[in-house]
C-alpha cells in the first residue's frame, strides 16, 4: 500500500533528523533523497513532530472547539509559514501519529 510506504519513510526521516539536518541538500540528493523527502524533511526541521503533536493535541481537546482557521494562524506566526505548509505539516504529522498508534496497538 502507497501510503504505508510514505508513512513508513516519514518516521524514518523524522528518526533520523538530528543526523539529517546538519547535512547539505547535495549530500542528502547524494544519499538517494528525492525532493518530495527533501521538501518533507524542511518542513520536520522547521516544526518538529513533538511541537506540532502537542499543539494538535491542545487544539482537539479545547472546548468549546478553538477555530481551525485561528489554529492555523497561530501556527503560521509561530513557524514563519504559510496556511498551506502548516496544514500540511499537520496532516503528516496526525497520518504519522495514527499510523505509530496502530503499530502499537495489540493485534487480534
Amino acid at each position: 500500500m502507497k501510503i504505508k510506504l510514505i508513512i513508513e519513510r516519514q518516521i524514518e526521516i523524522e528518526e533520523s533528523l538530528e543526523e539529517l539536518k546538519n547535512l547539505s541538500v547535495t549530500n542528502l540528493i547524494n544519499k538517494g533523497y528525492d525532493p518530495e523527502e527533501l521538501l518533507f524533511l524542511c518542513r520536520a526541521i522547521r516544526m518538529p513532530l513533538n511541537e506540532i503533536t502537542e499543539y494538535i493535541e491542545i487544539y482537539d481537546n479545547s472546548r468549546p472547539r478553538v477555530d481551525e482557521l485561528k489554529f492555523v494562524k497561530i501556527l503560521c506566526e509561530k513557524y514563519q509559514a504559510d496556511q498551506a505548509t502548516i496544514t500540511m505539516r499537520i496532516r503528516e504529522v496526525r497520518r504519522i501519529n495514527k499510523f505509530r498508534n496502530n503499530e502499537e496497538a495489540p493485534k487480534r
